[in-house]
C-alpha cells in the first residue's frame, strides 16, 4: 500500500493518491527434507513407531497420492513377516501438521500395527505423495530403521537382519584351539627338558661319588704282608693289623704289640727292622 503523496513529481506536487499494489514471489522449488523420526539406520522408539519426516517448509499430502511401503529388510527367526502399505491421506494413520514457529512441517505416518523386535524395517515414500503450498512436490525418499528389543529383553536376529556374517566369528576362532594345544605342547616340552637336565646332573653327581668311593676302598699288596692298606697323605701310611693300629717311624705312639709284630714280620720301615 503506497500512502498519499508518498511519491512526487518534479515540481513537488503528490503524484498519486492512496493505491493498493500486490506483489507475488514464485515458489518453483521443491520442499526439502530436514530430518525424520527415528534417524536414518537408527532405532525406532517402539514396535509401534510414529515416523516423523520433517520438511523446510510447509507441505500437505497431495490428493490421490500413492501408499507407502513399509518393508522387512530381512526376515525374522520367529518367521516370515510381510511388507506393510500405509494409505497416505489425513486420518488415523497420517497426520500433517505445523511443529515449529518458522512454518516448517513434519509429516507423522503412525504404523498400523506392532512390528516384530529386532528387525530392520525400509520406508518408502513415493514421489509426488509430499507437496508443499505452491504445489511443488518432494521427489520421495527411503528411510531404514531397526525395530527395538520386545519388553521380554532382546533377542538373537539372524545374521542378515543384523547385517553381519555370523560366520565371521566362527572363522576367527578356528585358529584359537591350535594355539591353545600348540603352547601346552610347548611348556610340556620345556618342563620335560628341564626334568631331563636335572636327571643328568644327579646322574653324574652319583657316577663321581661311586668312583670316589672305589678309589678309597682298601687294596692289597704284597708289600703289605697280607695287611690292609688304605692310602694316606705322603708320609703316613696306615695298615689294619690284628685289633690295632700301626704306622710308619714318623708316627709315633704306635701300640707296643703291633710294633713288635711289625718287627718280627721283617718290615724294613719299622725301627729295628731286618
Amino acid at each position: 500500500r503506497l500512502d498519499a503523496c508518498a511519491l512526487l513529481d518534479a515540481d513537488g506536487a503528490c503524484l498519486r493518491g492512496p493505491r493498493e499494489h500486490s506483489l507475488c514471489i514464485a515458489d518453483h522449488a521443491a520442499p526439502r527434507l530436514q530430518n525424520s523420526d527415528p534417524p536414518d539406520d537408527g532405532v525406532a522408539s517402539s514396535l509401534r513407531p510414529r515416523l516423523r519426516l520433517a520438511f523446510t517448509e510447509e507441505v500437505a499430502i497431495a490428493a490421490g497420492a500413492g501408499p507407502a511401503s513399509l518393508v522387512p529388510l530381512s526376515q525374522s527367526i520367529s518367521g516370515t513377516v510381510a511388507a506393510m502399505f500405509i494409505e497416505l491421506h489425513d486420518g488415523d494413520h497420517v497426520q500433517v501438521y505445523v511443529w515449529n514457529s518458522a512454518g516448517a512441517t513434519e509429516v507423522e505416518i503412525n504404523v498400523p500395527a506392532a512390528l516384530p523386535p529386532e528387525l530392520a524395517y525400509r520406508l518408502t515414500v513415493p514421489g509426488n505423495a509430499i507437496v508443499d503450498r505452491a504445489g511443488n512436490a518432494w521427489e520421495g525418499g527411503q528411510l531404514d530403521f531397526v525395530t527395538p528389543c520386545s519388553p521380554e529383553g532382546c533377542r538373537t536376529t539372524t545374521a542378515a537382519a543384523a547385517g553381519v556374517d555370523a560366520a565371521a566369528p566362527a572363522e576367527e576362532d578356528e585358529g584359537l584351539p591350535g594355539l591353545v594345544y600348540g603352547a601346552a605342547a610347548g611348556v610340556v616340552l620345556i618342563v620335560v627338558a628341564i626334568l631331563g637336565f636335572c636327571a643328568c646332573r644327579r646322574f653324574m653327581s652319583l657316577s663321581d661319588t661311586a668312583a670316589e668311593d672305589i678309589s678309597a676302598k682298601p687294596t692289597d699288596s704284597p708289600a703289605s704282608n697280607g695287611q690292609r692298606q688304605f692310602a694316606t697323605p705322603k708320609g703316613q701310611k696306615r695298615s689294619v693289623a690284628g685289633a690295632g693300629w700301626s704306622g710308619t717311624a714318623e708316627q709315633p705312639g704306635l701300640r707296643q704289640a703291633d710294633w713288635a709284630r711289625d718287627v718280627e714280620s721283617g718290615d724294613p720301615a719299622q725301627p729295628g727292622g731286618a
